[in-house]
């Protein structure tokens, strides 16, 4: 079996996990920008009802400023959960840079070893051609 028919399979993995790897990293991308969307979102809100008219019952303060309490930590829990998907995304492009590197990498071994086989391949029909040729301008009683 030639060499490049042997490497052919790890080439098509190589390729299949980098089409994975970049799958994942999408999806990593898309999460963020959605979580970076409901933190803007939530941010608004909480600034709008901060904004908004001021109460004059001590009941409704306080139930008021306990909202806004709840509403900044809702804010805070969503900012981690952005950084964590920032992290997620930094480290899915981290790895489908490897593998990117791993499949750039199989398919020039590959395009090397089709190449080398071509080479070989020309040298023996040149080889056949130029024995052919040698027969044929050389008396049968000239050889020997």
């Amino acid at each position: 079996m030639m060499t490049s028919a042997r490497i052919e399979p790890l080439q098509e993995l190589a390729e299949q996990r980098e089409e994975q790897a970049a799958r994942e990293l999408r999806a990593a991308q898309q999460l963020l920008v959605q979580r970076k969307a409901q933190l803007e979102e939530l941010s608004r809100y909480r600034s709008d009802y901060e904004a908004g008219t001021e109460v004059a019952a001590p009941a409704l303060l306080r139930n008021r400023l306990a909202f806004l309490d709840r509403l900044r930590d809702a804010e805070r829990y969503q900012q981690q959960q952005v950084e964590a998907a920032r992290r997620g995304v930094e480290q899915l492009r981290a790895k489908w840079a490897e593998q990117y590197r791993a499949s750039a990498t199989m398919t020039q071994l590959h395009a090397s070893y089709q190449r080398q086989e071509r080479q070989q391949a020309d040298r023996r029909e040149q080889a056949k051609l130029d024995e052919l040729a040698l027969r044929m301008h050389v008396k049968p009683d000239q050889l020997f």
